[in-house]
């Protein structure tokens, strides 16, 4: 082997450890600050907490009974909500199944002739009111 050869390679083995030591200390900094933050963290949540008043029972049983009231007049209001939700969507699943069973009656199996059927009655009903739009508009101008 050259002279050349070994220096280089003693060098860069040089730098590989020089680069492991540099690593290891920045983890170990990291690590410190890490662990320095989560120490006050911690300080901070149990010295920063505002400290309760003294509150006589009966005022503390008051305010509790009052959140309890709203908590569950809040509920009622949901569940009216929910109710009027789930109506809905027994009509909507009603008309449903009634558009399903006319198909059947007419014949209609397959979504793609349901489609069709319901894309031509569309078209019909948009032509009906445009001739009713244009009748209108002649007794008018007459």
């Amino acid at each position: 082997m050259t002279s050349k050869a070994q220096k280089f390679r003693k060098q860069k083995k040089k730098e590989r450890e020089t680069k492991d030591q540099l690593h290891i200390r920045r983890v170990a900094t990291r690590r410190k600050v890490k662990e320095k933050k989560a120490k006050e963290a911690a300080m901070d949540i149990e010295f920063k907490q505002p400290a309760e008043p003294f509150v006589k029972e009966s005022t503390r049983k008051a305010k509790a009974e009052a959140k309890d009231a709203d908590i569950k007049a809040q509920l009622e209001k949901n569940i009216q909500i929910l109710k009027a939700l789930e109506e809905e969507y027994l009509n909507g699943q009603a008309e449903r199944d009634n558009l399903n069973d006319e198909f059947e009656e007419m014949g209609l199996e397959t979504p793609k002739e349901k489609l069709d059927y319901l894309k031509k009655k569309a078209m019909d009903q948009v032509a009906a009111n445009a001739e009713q739009d244009k009748n209108q508009t002649n007794k008018i101008n007459n």
